[in-house]
């Protein structure tokens, strides 16, 4: 968050049994918000599962305007 001037920030770690991420620290997001994202897979249609799926680093640079859905 400090790196990024971010208000938000969250960090997953990789579960290799599952294929998929889970949400080991948040901070400020809703309670609601950050219960959504306690767990992502692979085909979910986030940059994060797109990560997940590549095994690497997924840059998003407007989901508003990529057409992708993510938004």
């Amino acid at each position: 968050m400090a790196v990024m001037h971010a208000d938000f920030g969250s960090l997953q770690l990789r579960d290799p049994d599952e294929e998929s991420l889970r949400l080991a620290a948040w901070r400020n997001f809703h309670p609601a918000s950050a219960a959504h994202w306690r767990e992502v897979t692979l085909g979910s249609g986030t940059a994060c599962s797109a990560a997940l799926g590549h095994g690497k680093r997924t840059v998003v640079p407007d989901v508003f305007a990529d057409g992708t859905g993510l938004n």
